[in-house]
């Protein structure tokens, strides 16, 4: 996915939304929101150039009204998809159990936008319609409400565009991926504030209702608890992804003090100061190795095919394969980096056409592929002592 180069507005309805959404549901609707991005890429390229017109001269409602809006939001999507790789390179692929919840749980939420001072400005937008695993195949057959297009194509118009894939990266705290959000939207201002109330509003931390009508009570009401919770681990999470150059921000913040009454000063809420790449001062460069040398955008999709390839590896005599591949990839779309599109485009046409019955070997097709058609051979037996070929 193509990354926005600036903010054009601050507000930004899906970032700021209302939710108490898990780890895995935060995967889960990122791998959503990068196939709609996908597709839209693909027919606004396909009917308009994009690379010699401007985004916001798109006219998306004559888009719609030539490609139907089924194909735009019906998705299969394969448990794989929301699989992790740690530092370690172990794969972390769902269970069944997880997979499902996380995807129940998500279709069971919604985008609630407004604020807790202003009942009036409200809206709430279900993320999506219908949801229905499939045991054969392994995947949940996912329909995303047509309600909610609109604020994603505002949000790729208007404001600066998130990595979906940045989701996976966060395995500590099911806060770190909105902060991160949040962070992108405040990009070019480089600072935001955010009251206490309206924090714990937006994470459903507040005292509430849910939809089937149990009480909540409100969590943290010791704000250094809600520091110890919820911004700190989500500020120590981004910090470290931000060191690796996993990210290109993280945060950092103040408290912000009633001194009006007598006593310990209250605390209403935190001013935050977005840290951007090019505002810290980095060493000297020093050569990387490959995953780190490429753009985030290349080595995520890098990462998603390891990781996929590896699930699907994973009885095989030769279990090391996907590393070996992906790696030697890496190394060709340095100097090609249109080849990234057309390996992946094969990799989830291969796996579409296993769910329907028409690939019975995943593995071969794709080791053949590789040979064949990219020329990389990385078996055993072909692989000499320092992992040339």
């Amino acid at each position: 996915m193509k990354k926005k180069k600036e903010i054009v507005k601050q507000s930004n309805k899906v970032s700021e939304s209302r939710r108490d959404w898990t780890i895995l549901m935060a995967r889960a609707y990122c791998r959503i929101v990068d196939i709609f991005n996908q597709r839209v890429d693909a027919w606004v390229s396909h009917n308009l150039p994009i690379e010699q017109v401007k985004t916001e001269e798109v006219n998306y409602s004559d888009l719609f009204g030539k490609i139907p809006l089924r194909d735009l939001l019906i998705y299969d999507i394969p448990r794989p998809d929301l699989a992790v790789t740690g530092k370690d390179g172990k794969v972390d692929v769902p269970t069944v159990t997880q997979f499902k919840q996380a995807f129940d749980r998500l279709a069971d939420k919604a985008l609630v936008t407004g604020s807790p001072d202003d009942e009036e400005d409200w809206e709430r937008v279900n993320i999506i319609g219908s949801v229905k695993y499939d045991k054969e195949t392994d995947c949940v057959h996912v329909k995303q409400h047509e309600d909610i297009v609109n604020h994603l194509l505002g949000q790729r118009d208007k404001y600066t565009g998130f990595n979906p894939w940045m989701s996976f990266k966060f395995v500590k705290s099911k806060y770190s991926f909105t902060f991160y959000q949040w962070c992108c939207q405040w990009r070019k201002k480089g600072k935001f504030e955010m009251s206490v109330k309206d924090i714990k509003w937006r994470f459903e931390l507040d005292e509430h209702r849910d939809s089937s009508g149990k009480l909540h009570k409100e969590q943290y009401p010791d704000v250094r608890k809600l520091i110890k919770r919820v911004i700190e681990p989500s500020r120590e999470e981004l910090q470290e992804l931000f060191d690796t150059g996993d990210s290109d921000v993280c945060f950092e913040y103040e408290r912000i003090e009633d001194k009006s009454k007598p006593g310990r000063p209250t605390v209403t809420g935190f001013a935050f100061t977005v840290v951007k790449k090019e505002n810290k001062q980095l060493p000297p460069p020093q050569p990387l190795p490959l995953q780190e040398s490429l753009f985030q955008d290349a080595r995520s999709r890098l990462d998603w095919m390891r990781s996929t390839l590896m699930y699907y590896w994973s009885n095989s005599y030769d279990k090391e394969w996907p590393k070996r591949a992906i790696q030697e990839l890496g190394w060709k779309v340095t100097a090609d980096a249109k080849l990234l599109d057309k390996v992946e485009l094969f990799i989830k046409d291969t796996i579409h056409d296993a769910h329907k019955g028409k690939v019975q070997n995943v593995p071969g097709a794709i080791h053949e592929y590789f040979k064949k058609q990219l020329g990389i051979v990385v078996d055993k037996k072909s692989v000499t002592k320092g992992g040339g070929q």
